[in-house]
């Protein structure tokens, strides 16, 4: 949904991936934004799985492909 008031509405798409980036690393997170040369696509990935020390013997949880 846009919401034509936000204040994310004046950040460029460059400072809204700065923005999501800084919170995947709060949370504990690997993450790899990636932007294509004209801006046109974004692609996030995280490195690494965030309920690893909670999965003890069923670490199933944490395969990702």
């Amino acid at each position: 949904m846009y919401y034509e008031n936000t204040p994310g509405n004046f950040l460029s798409l460059k400072e809204k991936v700065d923005v999501i980036r800084k919170v995947a690393v709060q949370q504990g997170l690997n993450p790899g934004i990636f932007l294509t040369e004209n801006n046109s696509h974004v692609t996030f990935r995280i490195y690494n799985c965030p309920y690893k020390g909670l999965t003890g013997k069923h670490a199933t949880a944490c395969i990702m492909q």
